[in-house]
């Protein structure tokens, strides 16, 4: 999975947010603020990552466990493809 070409992800003066570009533009029709921690996954998501490595980015940079890092990223991942800025 990885972040559309469509969609520039970027901090501003603090701000997460996920910026459509292109005729994605008048697809999406907004942006999206970003959490800090779905800013980090997102960064690492211009290049294509499975949910595995997802995980363990997750674990690696938050200290959290195996279990908790599964949930968040199933509840990370589904919102992001429903909001059409990541694809497989």
């Amino acid at each position: 999975m990885k972040v559309k070409e469509q969609f520039q992800i970027i901090d501003v003066a603090g701000e997460f947010l996920a910026i459509p570009v292109g005729k994605e533009i008048s697809n999406f029709q907004g942006i999206a603020i970003l959490s800090e921690d779905s800013y980090f996954l997102l960064k690492e998501m211009k290049e294509n990552k499975t949910k595995s490595q997802l995980i363990e980015l997750l674990i690696k940079e938050y200290d959290i466990d195996s279990l908790k890092a599964d949930r968040e990223i199933d509840i990370f991942l589904e919102k992001l493809f429903n909001l059409g800025i990541i694809e497989d």
